[in-house]
């Protein structure tokens, strides 16, 4: 990060030198205080800007391996749902076993867009 700090001041004073540099025989040099006044403000806040994001970085990564327990519980259920004897029950009706089905699809398609959510971050 200090090196591309220090690249930034050389480039911004190379390029304030390459303009100024007739104003300072004129006594530009209260211009050249205040480019690098502002160069100083602006690496600045470059740097709270580049805290603030590895911060906030930081808290979503919290956020979200919080979320992968909860995730996992959930997954472990379904699985040991769709375990149970009901599903390969042959005197079951045709009508249960369709909605037991078309529940399970809603369900596993819900933590399948879970997961996905989570694994955008």
């Amino acid at each position: 990060m200090k090196e591309s700090i220090e690249l930034n001041r050389t480039i911004f004073f190379l390029c304030v030198n390459a303009e100024i540099i007739g104003k300072e025989e004129q006594g530009g040099k209260r211009e050249i205080q205040d480019a690098e006044k502002l160069q100083a403000r602006l690496s600045h806040e470059l740097s709270e800007a580049r805290e603030k994001a590895d911060k906030r970085k930081i808290d979503i990564k919290k956020q979200i391996m919080a979320k992968v327990p909860t995730l996992l519980a959930a997954a472990t259920e379904f699985l040991d749902e769709i375990r149970l004897p009901k599903y390969t029950d042959e005197d079951q009706s045709i009508e249960v076993m369709l909605e037991l089905i078309e529940n399970n699809d809603r369900e596993c398609n819900r933590l399948v867009h879970k997961m996905k959510d989570i694994r955008e971050y």
